[in-house]
C-alpha cells in the first residue's frame, strides 16, 4: 500500500516484502517529507507535485538499487575528480571534501566516461550519504539519538580549490556541476548544509557571479583564502575530525 515504509536493506531501498521502493528509506508514498514541504514554502499542492516527480525520477533511474548496480567508471571518476567523505561537522553533518583544482576530466572523457556517467556517480554518492554515512553511531549521537530521517540529513562540502585556474571551470566541468546542481535541487532538496570554498585565489571572488549558478540557490557558499581557510573550517568542524 502507499503507506508502507521503505527501508534500506542489503544495499537496496525496498519495502518489507522485498519489493522495490521509489521513495527514500523511512518514508512512504502517501506522506510528503518535511524537507519537500520546506522547499515549496509549505505549499502542499506544489510539494505533492514535487514528491510525485521525485518518485518518478527514482523509479526511472533505478535509484532503489544503485548500490548493487555496477559502476564501471567509479575508480576513474575518483581519480579524475578527487573527492572523499571524512568525518562530520559539529552538528552531525557528514563532510565531503572535493579538490577541483586537481581534476583532469579531459582524460576521463577520453576513456569513454560521459557527463551522465558522472551524474550517476553523484547520485550513487548522495544515496551513500543518506543510507550509510548518516546511520553511523557518532552522527546519530550528535542528532540526540534520533533515528535517521530523509527530512534532517545534510552534508557539509569543503571545496579545496588549490591549483585551480579558469580552464578548470569551462566546458564539460561547468556542464557537469550544473547537472549535479539540478539533481540536488530537484531530487535531494535541502541536503547541503553549506559549502566552504577554501584556498581560493584572489581572482575567484571576482569570477564568482559567473559560476555560482552551478550551486542550488538556497546554499550558502563561503569563499575563504588560504590564510582564512583553517579558522573558517574550525567554525564548523572540530579539530579531531
Amino acid at each position: 500500500s502507499n503507506t508502507d515504509i521503505a527501508e534500506y536493506r542489503e544495499n537496496r531501498c525496498v519495502y518489507s516484502n522485498g519489493s522495490p521502493s521509489f521513495v527514500p528509506q523511512g518514508h512512504c508514498e502517501a506522506a510528503i517529507p518535511k524537507t519537500v514541504l520546506r522547499c515549496c514554502n509549505e505549499n502542499e499542492k506544489k510539494a505533492s507535485a514535487m514528491w510525485i516527480k521525485m518518485q518518478k525520477w527514482r523509479k526511472e533511474n533505478n535509484v532503489w538499487r544503485i548500490h548493487t548496480t555496477p559502476q564501471p567508471f567509479y575508480s576513474r571518476i575518483k581519480e579524475a575528480y578527487p573527492h572523499f567523505i571524512h568525518g562530520y561537522s559539529k552538528i552531525g553533518n557528514p563532510v565531503l571534501y572535493e579538490k577541483p583544482g586537481k581534476m583532469n576530466l579531459k582524460e576521463l572523457f577520453r576513456s569513454g566516461c560521459s557527463i551522465e556517467d558522472m551524474v550517476q556517480h553523484y547520485i550513487f554518492c548522495m544515496e551513500y550519504f543518506s543510507n550509510a554515512v548518516c546511520l553511523k553511531e557518532d552522527i546519530r549521537r550528535l542528532h540526540g539519538g534520533k533515528p535517521h530521517s530523509y527530512d534532517t540529513w545534510k552534508n557539509l562540502i569543503i571545496m579545496d580549490v588549490t591549483g585551480i585556474s579558469l580552464s578548470h571551470l569551462s566546458g564539460d566541468v561547468v556542464k557537469y556541476l550544473t547537472r549535479a546542481g539540478e539533481v540536488n535541487n530537484n531530487y535531494y532538496p535541502d541536503s547541503m548544509a553549506r559549502v566552504l570554498v577554501v584556498n581560493a585565489p584572489f581572482w575567484l571572488a571576482g569570477a564568482w557571479s559567473g559560476i555560482k549558478g552551478v550551486f542550488p540557490e538556497s546554499i550558502t557558499v563561503d569563499i575563504l583564502s588560504t590564510s582564512k581557510a583553517l579558522n573558517g573550517m574550525k567554525k564548523y568542524i572540530d579539530e579531531d575530525q
